[in-house]
């Protein structure tokens, strides 16, 4: 899939700094990213290092698929023959729910027993930091209601009502790269495989990412909100489903990438 130079593939591990800074510069547009990690600019470190963390393990989990748009640029013409210069532009942590034979054959492609190791020693990390360091840039009733509203969205939709689905967990531009189809080019692949499977596509949307998926055909089934005891500040979470058939095929690109 390509787009002015931009394409895009797998994340790899060697990604996960460039993604994760990624995510810092792009995230904070989202009223979530600022509802949730309130005290980012007090704890950069912290911020950086706990977004760095999830990432590792999202890479390793099976259920999980994680893209990277990239632009190639050639390196100035020279005697030398020289590699395209790349550069990570947007990510996107596509989750696929079920248990179909479909889903069990891609989450059985994904757990190599490299993933299984890396899986098991970024868990037994991660259970180690958490015992031994609190995050400090969270705001953590903020996070607590976060979390059990998204459980129940979580099970309300994509495990009862679109009990197999690809769901769109993490869509981030870079600033300087918005407009240009990356988002458009991630979103897609997720539509793509959804429709080579006849399953649903889901996403909870942010304010900026809902044009972008109500062009792509995603409607909007839910609006919750996230509200603790006590406080005026609520944040809203948008429910979103593409519920893929035959005629979705015109609106996507040929030769979709399959992984």
């Amino acid at each position: 899939m390509n787009s002015a130079g931009i394409t895009i593939r797998p994340a790899v591990f060697p990604d996960i700094a460039e993604i994760t800074q990624i995510c810092i510069k792009g995230l904070p547009d989202d009223p979530t990213f600022n509802y949730l990690w309130s005290r980012r600019h007090e704890y950069p470190n912290d911020n950086y290092f706990f977004w760095l963390q999830k990432f590792k393990a999202n890479l390793f989990d099976p259920r999980y698929t994680m893209l990277v748009a990239v632009h190639q640029k050639n390196p100035t013409p020279s005697f030398q023959k020289t590699e395209a210069i790349e550069t990570i532009i947007s990510v996107a942590l596509w989750e696929r729910n079920g248990s179909s034979s479909a889903a069990k054959k891609r989450a059985r492609e994904r757990n190599t027993w490299g993933n299984k190791l890396n899986r098991g020693l970024t868990w037994v990390e991660n259970w180690f930091i958490s015992k031994n360091y609190t995050r400090r840039d969270v705001n953590p009733e903020h996070l607590a209601q976060f979390q059990k509203v998204m459980n129940e969205v979580h099970k309300q939709h994509w495990e009862k009502k679109y009990p197999e689905n690809f769901r769109l967990d993490l869509l981030c531009t870079h600033p300087d790269w918005r407009e240009h189809g990356a988002g458009t080019m991630l979103t897609k692949w997720g539509i793509h495989n959804a429709l080579q499977e006849s399953v649903a596509v889901g996403v909870e949307s942010s304010p900026m990412g809902f044009p972008l998926y109500e062009s792509l055909g995603f409607c909007l089934i839910e609006t919750k909100e996230v509200q603790v005891d006590g406080e005026d500040e609520i944040l809203l979470v948008r429910v979103m489903v593409k519920e893929v058939d035959e005629c979705c095929w015109s609106s996507l690109p040929a030769g979709a990438p399959q992984f």
